[in-house]
């Protein structure tokens, strides 16, 4: 049995991970989610990691963290507050260590299919709420639609200390980068230059979808999960 922490990117929490949960523990596996601080203006790196591993607390098996999207900035801090199996980037962000987003992520290619100020709605202090048409072109674009409707009621709003403040000094763990086919938030050419730059180590694996495999391909995404060696 492996035990999976999942961590959830921008506007979700730990409710997306719901139908993949559901499948990982039909394949014998445990998975824990937890909400992070997106509302949080102050929360960068530390308080996101801190988090997450506090909802480890107790655990004592390896743990393979999954980042969805925003996440993938989370789960590579994580590690260097408490031991990780091996970290999962899901059509997510790399980080580098000691160094914020902002000021690393790569410029070109384009990382996204034209998300711009129509797809989401400002929330002060400085954070955004994806808006109706946003989720459905960029977030859910080949999920099934009551599976989209229903997500899009539950999203809240995302602050961005996590990519303004610099990452913690992580060690390098065994990764896995799985990119989805017809994702238009996270383009796979995007992915596939980051993870050449910032995550040479870790393994590549595509899969068909869009930017939400865990809400709308959780049969085949746990299948990839609970093939990773632990």
């Amino acid at each position: 049995m492996a035990v999976f922490g999942l961590v959830h990117g921008a506007w979700h929490g730990a409710w997306c991970w719901e139908s993949l949960a559901a499948q990982l523990k039909e394949r014998g596996h445990r998975s824990v989610a937890v909400d992070l601080p997106s509302e949080d203006p102050e929360a960068g790196p530390r308080e996101y990691a801190q988090a997450v591993t506090n909802s480890l607390h107790g655990i004592g098996e390896p743990v393979i963290l999954v980042g969805h999207s925003l996440g993938g900035l989370t789960i590579a801090g994580v590690s260097a507050l408490r031991p990780v199996a091996h970290t999962v980037y899901l059509c997510a962000l790399v980080p580098v260590a000691g160094k914020s987003w902002g000021d690393t992520f790569l410029r070109e290619p384009a990382m996204d299919a034209g998300f711009g100020r129509d797809h989401f709605d400002p929330v002060e202090p400085g954070g955004t709420l994806v808006n109706a048409a946003g989720a459905a072109s960029f977030l859910y674009n080949e999920c099934p639609p009551d599976v989209a409707q229903a997500a899009v009621k539950r999203l809240r709003p995302q602050m961005y200390g996590i990519t303004q403040q610099p990452q913690l000094d992580f060690p390098t763990t065994p990764s896995t980068y799985i990119s989805a086919r017809h994702d238009r938030l996270v383009l796979p050419a995007w992915s596939r230059a980051s993870v050449e730059a910032q995550l040479p180590h870790a393994s590549w694996v595509e899969i068909d979808g869009d930017h939400s495999p865990m809400l709308g391909r959780p049969n085949e995404l746990a299948d990839l999960l609970a093939a990773i060696p632990v």
